[in-house]
This record gives C-alpha cells, structure tokens and sequence, in this order.
C-alpha cells in the first residue's frame, strides 16, 4: 500500500468583472430615469373643460394665452349622459397659476359678427384652446363658454351677473351700451340653481368698468323705441347692432353708489324707466383715475 497522501491545489477565485457589454444599456436606463424625471417636473396640472360641443377641437391641439403655448389638449370625450363634451388639457408646470376659480375657457374658430371677425388663423390650422384668467382659488374642473367675447382676453375685463325672469333678444356676445357707446357684451347665459331665474354673465371692459355702480340700472333694447302720445308718436332707433341681436343698455343716477365689485349682481329690469336716460354722472372712466 502505498504512503503518498493525495491533496487538493487551492487557487484564488478570479474577481467577476462587468461585461463591457452592459455598460450601455446601464448608461440608457441611467439616461432614460433622468429625462423621465425632467418631464413629470415639467408636467403642470390636468383641468378638465365641460362644453356642449367640442366645435372640431381634436386631441393635442395646443392652449393658447397672449399668444404662447401654455398647454395642449389631452383627450376630448362625451359625457357619461353624452349631453356635454369634457376636454382635458394639461397645462405646462409654469402655467400652473392660470388654473383659478374665475377663468374663463372657450374654443378659438371662425366666428363672423358685426363687432368683426375672430378666430381667422383657425382656418388654415388647428383650433384651440384660450382662456381669461380667473382671480379665484386654484381648481382644475371648469364649464366652458360657447363663444369668444373680444374683451375677454383684456386682463382688465370685469365680470357681472344679470338676473332676469327669462330672456328675449339677448343671447351670447350680445352689446351692452353706455350713452350709445358699446362697453362691454354677455359672455354666458345660464339657468340659477333653483331653475327660477335666468343668470346673464356680462364682461364690461376695463376702461368703463368705474361706471358701473351698486344702484346701476340694466334693461334690454331691442333696436326701436316708439313712443306714442296725444300728439302723434315718434320713433327712435338705435344702433344697428341692436336691430339684429338685440342689446343692453345701462345709466348710473347722477347720485352714484359705492363701485360695484366683480360678479356683483343686477336685476335686469323689464322695462326703462324714462328718468334713467337723463341720468349723466361725472365719472372718471378708469378706476385708477378715481383712486388717485
């Protein structure tokens, strides 16, 4: 038998080394993870916009305030009761701050009326999405407006409610005038809560928003006024615009009231009073002016 003892050679185990092959594509993940996180910062709010037609806004189609891409459309759907269309827009992260109770949406397209023409450059390209910025608290849920009002985009535009029974030779962009002149116009007609009433939002453009006071009074005009009495009758037309698509006049007391605040309320009288139409206040036409 043999003495020799058999023993085993004990080697260091070499150290495992990266393949050069995994290198790229650990590179591409690292690469991938960052711009991931450059857009979810970038990412601004979802709002959603109710209208009652989409009037040809299509998906991706951009939001546009003063001019500049602000956010673009996500997905346009019916509602559950197809009654409504909701569109969700996601707005850009520094445009977060146009998201405020008060803003006003509507769809930019081709509208002709006799204050002139909008929305030309829809024509040729896609429509959009533009807004009135609100002064509210920040939300993401809004009811859009049917139609474009010009003074709507003018940072300055002051909102005001009618209130009427019901409503007739009034509907949206529908002048309001002072002593002849056009200051403002309705930028939406719905029913109030109950039913019982019909609210007339009217934006009133900045430069005439310090005629409107608490004891203002608000009627509607249909483009005729004929008076008739013992000794025959006369008739008084008004402006043209007013033929067509009715109107609404307005006249502060030579007493004027305290300045009415925004989405102060009016009642919409059924009939003028001939007084008020003598009523000639001097008043500054910019509230700065009267601040001063």
């Amino acid at each position: 038998m043999s003495d020799r003892v058999q023993s085993a050679t004990v080697s260091a185990k070499p150290s495992a080394k990266i393949s050069a092959a995994w290198i790229v594509p650990i590179l591409a993940s690292i690469v991938a993870v960052v711009l991931l996180l450059q857009w979810m910062h970038a990412r601004g709010p979802l709002v959603t916009i109710t209208f009652e037609n989409a009037q040809g806004l299509t998906i991706d189609a951009p939001v546009m305030y003063r001019g500049a891409i602000v956010g673009r459309v996500e997905t346009v759907q019916l509602s559950k009761d197809t009654a409504r269309v909701i569109v969700s827009a996601r707005l850009h992260a520094t445009s977060q701050e146009l998201a405020r109770e008060g803003t006003r949406w509507w769809i930019v397209h081709p509208e002709v009326s006799l204050e002139g023409i909008t929305g030309l450059d829809t024509l040729i390209s896609p429509r959009y999405l533009t807004l009135s910025v609100g002064v509210g608290k920040p939300t993401l849920s809004f009811d859009g407006i049917n139609t474009s009002v010009m003074m709507n985009d003018h940072p300055g535009g002051i909102n005001f409610i009618l209130i009427a029974d019901s409503i007739s030779g009034i509907t949206l962009s529908t002048p309001l005038y002072y002593r002849g002149i056009v200051v403002g116009a309705v930028s939406n007609i719905q029913f109030a809560p109950n039913a019982k009433k019909v609210l007339i939002d009217v934006v009133v453009k900045n430069e005439f928003a310090n005629l409107i006071r608490t004891n203002t009074k608000f009627w509607s005009i249909s483009g005729i006024d004929l008076d008739v009495g013992f000794t025959g009758f006369s008739m008084n037309i008004g402006p043209v615009i007013s033929l067509l698509k009715g109107g609404i006049q307005l006249a502060t007391p030579d007493q004027a009231g305290e300045i009415a605040p925004a989405s102060y309320g009016f009642i919409l009288e059924k009939e003028k009073d001939d007084d008020w139409t003598e009523w000639a206040p001097e008043l500054p036409l910019s509230r700065d002016l009267e601040n001063k």
